[in-house]
C-alpha cells in the first residue's frame, strides 16, 4: 500500500485535507474584563479574513460551514444522528466527512456523491481521502480495523486490525487518523492514551 499511496498523493498533490478546525486567537495585548468574560481590544492580523477554512459542528445538529473573506459562504446539515468527527475538503471542492455510523462524500450543491454505513456496533470518527478514487478510515468496534476502500466500486482494497484498549466501548477509541508522506499511517488510540504510526501491514514502526 507505502507506493499505492505515495503515488496516488503524487497525482493529486492539489488535494487540499482541512481536518476539523477551531479558530484560536492568542493576543498578548490588553484586554478589557467585565462580568462575563475577557476579550481583546484588538485582535492581531485580519480576524476571521486571514484565512479561509471549513469548520465542521460535531453535533446537535450535525452542521460544517465554509468562510471565505471573514463571511460564512456556505453551509450543510447532515441529517442522520451521530457526531462530526472529521471533516475533509478535496481540491475539486467536495467535502468527504466521517459522523459516528457512516463517511460520506457531497458536492457544494449538497448531493451525495458517496456514503458508507457501519456495520451495527460500529462506529467511524476519522475519514481520509487517497487522490479522489480511494478513502481510508478506521472502524471503531469489538474488532476495530483499518480499511482501504475504492469508492468507485465499493470494493475494500486493504485493511487490518489495530489493538484498542477496551473492546466493549467502541466511541472512545480512535478519533483521527492521518497518512504520511511516507505512506505510513498516524493513529491516535484514544483509548490507550498513545499515537502509533503504523506501516502498510499494520506493524506498529
Amino acid at each position: 500500500m507505502n507506493n499505492f499511496i505515495k503515488n496516488e498523493m503524487i497525482k493529486h498533490r492539489n488535494l487540499i485535507t482541512i481536518g476539523l478546525m477551531s479558530l484560536s486567537l492568542f493576543c498578548k495585548a490588553q484586554t478589557t474584563v467585565d462580568t462575563v468574560r475577557s476579550s481583546p481590544v484588538t485582535i492581531p492580523g485580519n480576524g476571521l479574513n486571514e484565512h479561509d477554512f471549513l469548520y465542521a459542528g460535531e453535533g446537535g445538529p450535525e452542521t460544517m460551514f465554509i468562510v471565505k473573506g471573514g463571511s460564512v459562504v456556505w453551509t450543510y446539515t447532515h441529517p442522520a444522528k451521530g457526531e462530526i468527527s472529521d471533516a475533509v475538503m478535496l481540491s475539486n471542492g467536495n467535502i468527504l466527512f466521517a459522523h459516528q455510523f457512516g463517511i460520506t462524500l457531497i458536492d457544494q450543491q449538497k448531493n451525495v456523491l458517496w456514503n458508507y454505513d457501519v456495520p451495527d456496533g460500529n462506529e467511524v470518527h476519522t475519514a481520509v481521502p487517497i487522490g479522489t478514487d480511494h478513502v481510508l478510515f478506521v472502524q471503531n468496534g469489538k474488532i476495530a480495523k483499518v480499511i482501504v476502500i475504492n469508492i468507485k466500486t465499493n470494493q475494500v482494497e486493504k485493511e487490518f486490525e489495530v489493538p484498542v484498549g477496551n473492546p466493549g466501548k467502541v466511541h472512545p477509541q480512535f478519533r483521527h487518523a492521518r497518512l504520511t508522506n511516507n505512506g505510513t499511517l498516524m493513529l491516535a488510540h484514544m483509548d490507550l492514551n498513545k499515537i502509533v504510526e503504523y506501516n502498510s501491514d499494520g506493524k506498529a514502526i
